[in-house]
């Protein structure tokens, strides 16, 4: 049925919701709706087909522990304590923090990440731009040099190794030595253990072996009844070697300086073949006595050769690691290297892949799921763990590749089954998007973009996202521009937080979180060294008024004709104690508004009466006090004129 249109003169009542999407015309925070710290959240009845909406004051700051002066660079939770980088320093939390490493520099972005391994197990990863260093779960750090030893390449495995033979490094100019143990298999060397690393290397050193030579007291070792020689050895089947008394007398049977081949009893017991063939049928030389002399020798007919590499830390790297499978990850140029498996100490030179489909550069990571999202400055790849012998274990996955990069490379989250982060592409612009899957939905719109373009420096832009009183947030702080808008990823809708700056608004202090999982998020100020909870129950950023601001659009009741407004009520809820809310309204654009009345919240009907005359009129709520606040919409009751 039709309503009647109210007369001219008629008092009309009128409810204006309070929310919103933002319409702002540029960038400028002083026009158009605006919401700061005070998020939307709507509750929809599909019962009664009824949707109630709030807005909601965001939760405030409690101080949880200070850990001096300098720049908050990172926040991870391991192993039941929060580790944050604050200036040149990573501290575990303590009552006196205890400082575990010092950083390369005091500034910038550090990686910290939570990782496992088969072989040390659960471990924290920190990694600067410059250094990385690793925390087991006994609290021990580990550098990770790359001036100490990676391995050993053999080039020559050798012949008639019947045990390992010494391994020796050169020395380095200024550092220690590194040492290993040869692995020997079947008369072979197939490998080389290292047993420290070394340091101090500038360039990979040699590596010498010793020659192939086993040297045992015939007296104590030779059985002639069984022809078995007694010695710990690690010889093939026709493993070739000469015999040598060493000035003794020669076993019977066998003669100094002759060519024998090794029939292997076991780890502990060898014969003797004339020839190759003799020694495949099992054919041994008959040993008639046991000689004389206590140093006789076998000798392999080659001496193993090898070659080094350093350890190859990629130096310097983007300092946003990832981990997949047992392998941290790490770009530096466009390129994208992995440690050795279940090793963050160890990397090779040769692990690496390049993320090539565009030809741009690698600017950051993540993970999404099982695939490690590799972000480009115009195009994001996806990889996943394809067990590849050699080099990375990567490989693409060229079909989910998308032509949009990453401009801020400090801003993304990642949880939850999807990815945030804000966009660039060759098109121009940013944009803000959410990756599920592989499927990119755009959750930015035009006027969050102007802002968003404003920024001039996205190389300090700062982002997370944290769940509290139910709604989960990605936060993004635009350092230059002094703003952070913040996402709710569940009503779809964006609003901004601020930290009070002496009574005005500020970007947000915090640029870094962590979860201990006692469902609160703790959040590691920029610039004070501070670590703070966000807690629903406090009303304050630590014992710092909040300063909620709400600023509608301009409401015209759908005509221009001049409107007479008789009172205003806040719907909202009421408190028992002193909680007032400060009212303003403009009549010309956001130019200047009314003086201030004041809503005190303890009231039934948080009214005003009289506001004078308007064609178009936005309104403003302030807040600034240690008090919850939820208000709803604003209940007008006006009369419109005939022009």
């Amino acid at each position: 049925m039709a309503q009647k249109k109210a007369l001219a003169g008629e008092p009309q009542v009128v409810r204006l919701p309070l929310i919103g999407a933002y319409s702002n015309r540029g960038f400028d925070p002083s026009k158009d709706q605006r919401f700061v710290n005070m998020f939307p959240e709507t509750r929809k009845v599909e019962q009664i087909e009824n949707t109630k909406i709030f807005i909601n004051k965001r939760p405030g700051l409690s101080l949880y522990r200070d850990f001096g002066t300098g720049a908050g660079r990172g926040i991870a939770y391991f192993n039941g304590k929060f580790y944050v980088a604050v200036g040149n320093t990573v501290y575990e939390d303590a009552v006196s923090p205890v400082s575990k490493i010092t950083l390369t520099g005091s500034t910038g972005h550090v990686g910290m990440l939570v990782a496992n391994s088969a072989s040390i197990g659960d471990y924290l990863f920190v990694c600067d731009g410059t250094s990385a260093w690793y925390i087991d779960d006994t609290g021990t750090v580990t550098t990770i040099s790359d001036t100490g030893v990676y391995g050993v390449t053999l080039t020559t495995s050798g012949a008639g190794y019947g045990v390992a033979p010494t391994v020796t490094f050169a020395a380095p100019v200024s550092g220690v030595t590194a040492t290993g143990t040869a692995v020997v298999t079947g008369g072979i060397i197939t490998g080389v253990t290292m047993t420290n690393t070394g340091s101090g290397y500038t360039v990979a050193p040699s590596v010498t072996f010793g020659a192939p030579v086993l040297t045992f007291d015939p007296t104590s070792t030779v059985n002639t009844s069984t022809n078995i020689i007694s010695v710990a050895n690690n010889y093939g089947i026709g493993s070739q070697i000469v015999y040598n008394n060493g000035g003794g007398t020669s076993i019977g049977g066998l003669t100094s300086g002759n060519t024998y081949y090794v029939i292997r009893v076991d780890a502990n017991g060898i014969k003797l073949a004339s020839s190759l063939a003799n020694a495949q049928a099992s054919v041994e030389v008959d040993l008639t006595s046991v000689g004389t002399g206590t140093t006789h020798t076998l000798t392999g007919t080659t001496t193993a050769v090898g070659t080094t590499a350093l350890n190859y830390l990629p130096s310097p790297h983007i300092p946003v690691p990832t981990f997949i499978d047992g392998y941290i990850v790490l770009a530096k140029g466009s390129d994208v290297y992995t440690c050795d498996l279940d090793e963050p100490g160890k990397w090779s030179a040769e692990s690496f892949l390049s993320a090539e489909m565009f030809p741009d550069p690698v600017v950051s990571l993540s993970r999404q799921n099982n695939q490690v999202v590799v972000y480009g400055h115009s195009s994001t790849e996806f990889f996943y763990d394809a067990a590849n012998a050699s080099g990375s274990p990567l490989s693409r996955n060229d079909s989910t590749t998308l032509q949009m990069g990453n401009a801020a490379p400090y801003c993304i989250y990642a949880n939850e089954q999807l990815c945030m982060f804000i966009s660039q592409s060759e098109s121009g612009g940013r944009a803000v998007w959410s990756v599920k899957g592989f499927q990119p939905t755009r959750v930015s719109d035009e006027y969050i973009e102007r802002i968003l373009d404003a920024e001039t420096d996205m190389s300090d832009v700062r982002g997370f996202g944290l769940r509290t009183k139910g709604h989960l947030f990605f936060v993004i702080n635009l350092k230059t521009l002094g703003r952070t808008l913040v996402y709710d990823v569940d009503e779809k809708l964006w609003h901004e937080w601020s930290s009070n700056s002496n009574d005005t608004h500020a970007v947000f202090g915090c640029d870094y979180m962590a979860d201990n999982s006692t469902g609160f998020a703790y959040l590691l100020h920029a610039t004070n060294g501070c670590l703070y909870k966000m807690d629903p129950s406090v009303y304050q950023d630590d014992s710092v008024d909040i300063l909620c601001e709400l600023i509608t659009n301009k409401y015209d009741m759908d005509t221009y004709h001049r409107k007479f407004m008789h009172s205003i009520k806040l719907v909202a809820d009421r408190y028992d104690t002193t909680n007032n809310v400060e009212f303003y309204w403009s009549d010309n654009d956001y130019q200047s508004w009314s003086n201030v009345k004041t809503l005190e919240l303890t009231d039934d009907y948080p009214a005003f009466q009289r506001l004078g005359s308007f064609r178009r009129r936005a309104f403003k709520l302030t807040h600034s006090s240690n008090n919850p606040l939820r208000v709803e919409s604003l209940e007008c009751e006006y009369s419109e004129g005939e022009t």
